[in-house]
């Protein structure tokens, strides 16, 4: 009996990784194009395996948990470019395996099963990225569900624990974790009267948060150093980060264009609306008719929520939404299934999702694809213009040739960045010593191709850029020359001493 009560939750795990696989994946296995920030993650997991260090060796803001993930994978496996791919959607499996669970301490029955489907369809295929959002997602979830039974002092020491695991990949979103841990634990007091517990449960997730975060950094403070490892980890995100527009509340609600279609302009739209708006549920009626162990359930679901959304807040694109989102959908469908009128809302939502969760990946699955063999295996692209672009490179240079520019190619044609850094930006994104140490590297490895961005090559467009960048355009124009624009708006250039043709 036992077995079979798992069996809906198996299936439903299965159903995650079926429909992210084939999202990422065209079937058998050849992995979409990877994009994105998961490659720069990627990159730097190449850079400790060739000896190099955050912080000391190359740029990096957060902590180097996602680092250290993508080397020991790299490792492992060899330089593969399915491999974010396939972390992908381990952690597809894992945010739903994990959102059911605690799903099942407020959802009786199967209806439990609900915020899964509605995460799979609704949210999933927005945020198809392995970046250090969802790792630290993956263990906030977990704390929550160590709390889900009866909290005692080594359960608030595992749960703050695995918050300072969420710090290691998001600074941000452990240390609001592990203050939503605190606020839990304080409702829980002011209800029992017991205030020993509190400051015990207190002390011993603070303490597990603490000692897991210093134990994880140690290596790395030690061999950057604790002033660059404070500049680079606490300074720069609070003062030159959100100097870029992306990086700022701004972002919220920009993302979403009908270019990829009604299915996914449903999905963003699902996502914006819950998030953080979901826990205005528990200020209703439904909540105070609750037990006193489900009201702490919900709480500690909405405190969890909270702190996620509060860790991607100050720059909410939807990837990062999508990531902060399972409680809310949870909270959602707890308040909808309450009555009936609502629950018709909740099963039309359902059935949508599990249509999307469908479509999706037949979507992809039936796109026009170009293969490309590579030095980290055959690559499907269904962007044209990329193909095209990474084609030209890849009969031009050689595995292990220096690079600089493009880093998704760098990654994928097993190419080796000299610089501290993976691109430029006009803002203070940049900062000017990281300019001057890219032209030094440069100098010193004389890659014969770069590719590069308009704004790396081009002096800033308006009086709102920020361009520390004039260093590297008059190394660029002394030593290189633009032999190929792309349709994608970048351009290669080639060493002058070495045209391309």
């Amino acid at each position: 009996m036992a077995n079979l009560r798992k069996l809906p939750l198996l299936a439903l795990g299965g159903e995650a990784f079926a429909s992210c696989y084939f999202q990422v994946f065209i079937y058998p296995r050849a992995p979409l194009m990877p994009w994105g920030d998961p490659l720069q993650f990627a990159e730097n997991g190449k850079r400790i395996l060739n000896g190099q260090l955050p912080y000391r060796d190359y740029s990096q803001f957060t902590l180097p948990g996602i680092d250290y993930f993508y080397a020991l994978m790299l490792r492992v496996f060899g330089e593969r470019a399915w491999i974010p791919s396939a972390a992908m959607v381990m952690l597809a499996v894992a945010v739903v395996v994990l959102t059911t669970l605690i799903a099942k301490r407020v959802i009786r029955g199967c209806s439990a099963l609900i915020p899964g489907v509605l995460f799979i369809g609704l949210a999933l295929p927005n945020a198809l990225w392995a970046t250090h959002q969802w790792f630290s997602t993956v263990a906030i979830l977990g704390a929550v569900l160590t709390l889900m039974g009866r909290v005692t002092v080594s359960r608030a020491a595992i749960a703050g624990f695995l918050c300072g695991i969420a710090a290691f990949f998001t600074q941000p979103k452990g240390a609001a974790a592990g203050l939503a841990l605190v606020l839990f634990f304080l409702l829980q007091a002011r209800r029992t009267r017991c205030w020993a517990d509190f400051w015990k449960r207190s002390a011993a997730a603070c303490a597990a948060a603490a000692a897991s975060v210093a134990a994880a950094c140690s290596y790395a403070i030690k061999t950057a150093g604790i002033s660059s490892f404070i500049s680079s980890t606490i300074v720069f995100p609070l003062r030159y980060y959100p100097t870029q527009w992306q990086n700022t509340w701004r972002i919220y609600g920009t993302t979403i264009t009908r270019s990829e279609g009604v299915s996914h302009l449903l999905a963003c739209c699902f996502v914006l609306m819950i998030v953080p708006f979901a826990y205005l549920t528990l200020l209703g009626p439904d909540f105070r008719r609750e037990d006193n162990e489900t009201k702490d359930h919900l709480s500690l679901i909405a405190l969890a929520g909270a702190a996620l959304f509060a860790g991607v807040a100050g720059a909410p694109s939807i990837l990062r939404l999508v990531t902060a989102s399972p409680p809310a959908i949870i909270c959602v469908a707890w308040w909808l299934q309450q009555e009936r009128s609502k629950r018709i809302i909740l099963y039309a939502a359902v059935a949508v999702a599990l249509v999307l969760a469908t479509i999706h990946p037949l979507r992809e699955q039936q796109h026009a694809a170009w293969y490309l063999q590579t030095p980290t295996g055959r690559i499907a692209f269904l962007d044209r213009p990329r193909f095209i672009e990474c084609e030209w490179v890849a009969h031009r240079v050689r595995a292990r040739a220096p690079f600089f520019g493009n880093f998704p190619l760098s990654f994928i044609l097993d190419l080796e960045n000299p610089a501290p850094v993976n691109l430029f930006t006009l803002s203070d994104y940049t900062r000017p010593g990281e300019v001057k140490r890219t032209v030094s590297a440069l100098e010193r490895s004389h890659p014969s191709l770069l590719v590069l961005s308009p704004e790396m090559y081009e002096p800033a467009g308006t009086i709102m850029d920020v361009d520390h960048l004039a260093p590297f355009r008059s190394y660029l124009r002394a030593n290189y020359h633009m032999v190929k624009e792309f349709s994608t708006g970048e351009q290669a250039w080639a060493e002058n001493r070495e045209p391309v043709r």
